[in-house]
């Protein structure tokens, strides 16, 4: 079997001409620092990412005692971070300090440009994604589980209701989820965007704070998709890292199957959601609309460049056969089972996350002299293709949920 990354049906030709002429005008960017938000659509951005890596043998910065994820969101990132924590690059031996500079980080963690800059590799792009503060908060409100807080103390409400009786006195059930679940769980589940780009709970009631600290992130993030409008995101960003068509090919990873999602928000939750995320509020307020200023000044070709992502997607869509719901990890998560006669390339894109960062993983921590005089390990030579009718489960996060 044919293992190869380029052996693949998405190598699409469809490409307009002004976008031939700006990818060979433009230098391909290999070096990314993704801040991963919660309950964004990052898991599917962070596959995407992942597999450019992979297909590129590039080196990722991660926490090499997270075995599941590589998140490094349970460490205080610093500079002296990859010694303590990192895998090394690869082609870099093991204690090797000053070469322990990194192509791409794709896993959760605080943002911290600083910290940052002083192990990625220089001239990164930093991104991040962010979502409406209303579906993000319902999304979040679902995946961990915060009516179970309601419902220990009011054993007689409905699943249903217990979102709104949260938010009706969300003071005092924010408090018992740090009592039940802990304070990462609680810090998840208010203002958890500009907290993971960076501003301590502390400060996310103080508007004067919250506002110079979003006007100090333009200084510091190269862009920021918005999750409502990800293919358009897509397309600007294929366009900032001249990369091409078949770099930003995805299938939606983590969503809820509908029959799990809430019935449509009330107007009313909706401002109570609003009022009690302010500072994501207005992070996303100010993000949306620069935005809309980054697609006027693409140009007039951003329509067609649109479709021909859509094209892209379409196509993707055939290597998967079935999207059953299934009950992992004490969640329903559709999976997706790969059509009999996928190529390599259909099974990456159908795999989720985990097992994206667990070749990632492999790669980088079998030892400089392992498997070649170079230290490179190649994904090939590791892994034999993944199964036929390959079953994904889906990762972290979401997009249309």
């Amino acid at each position: 079997m044919n293992c190869n990354f380029t052996d693949s049906n998405l190598n699409f030709s469809y490409l307009s001409r002004d976008n031939e002429l700006q990818r060979n005008a433009c230098q391909r960017q290999d070096n990314v620092c993704f801040i991963k938000t919660r309950k964004t659509g990052s898991t599917t951005l962070s596959s995407i990412l992942n597999t450019y890596g992979l297909h590129r043998n590039l080196s990722f910065a991660l926490l090499k005692t997270n075995y599941h994820s590589g998140h490094l969101n349970t460490i205080r990132v610093t500079d002296k971070s990859p010694k303590i924590h990192f895998l090394p690059p690869l082609r870099v031996k093991p204690g090797d300090w000053t070469n322990y500079k990194y192509n791409m980080m794709t896993v959760h963690v605080r943002f911290n440009r600083t910290a940052f800059e002083s192990f990625m590799q220089p001239g990164t792009k930093y991104i991040t994604i962010l979502r409406n503060p209303t579906s993000q908060y319902e999304s979040a409100f679902a995946y961990y589980k915060l009516a179970k807080v309601v419902k220990k103390y009011n054993k007689y409400i409905s699943e249903n209701e217990a979102l709104p009786e949260f938010l009706r006195i969300p003071k005092y059930y924010w408090k018992k989820t740090r009592e039940i679940f802990g304070n990462d769980i609680a810090e998840y589940t208010r203002n958890a965007q500009i907290s993971d780009l960076g501003l301590d709970h502390e400060h996310h009631t103080n508007i004067t704070v919250v506002n110079n600290y979003i006007s100090n992130l333009n200084e510091k993030l190269d862009f920021v998709l918005i999750m409502e409008y990800f293919d358009k995101s897509l397309v600007l960003l294929k366009n900032k890292l001249c990369w091409d068509w078949n770099d930003v090919v995805y299938l939606m990873k983590n969503a809820r199957p509908p029959d799990k999602k809430n019935a449509k928000l009330t107007l009313e939750l909706e401002r109570q959601i609003k009022d009690w995320n302010y500072a994501d509020y207005l992070l996303y307020q100010h993000y949306n609309r620069t935005f809309w200023e980054l697609v006027d000044d693409y140009g007039p070709t951003f329509d067609n460049d649109l479709e021909i992502l859509r094209m892209h997607l379409t196509e993707a869509r055939t290597c998967v056969a079935k999207t059953p719901s299934r009950f992992i990890g004490g969640r329903w998560q559709k999976v997706y089972i790969s059509s009999s006669n996928a190529t390599s390339r259909c099974q990456l894109l159908t795999m989720n996350n985990n097992q994206l960062f667990s070749m990632i993983r492999h790669n980088q921590s079998s030892g400089y002299y392992f498997y070649n005089p170079e230290g490179m390990n190649p994904i090939i030579s590791l892994y034999s293709c993944p199964a036929r009718n390959h079953v994904a489960k889906f990762g972290e996060a979401e997009i249309s949920t």
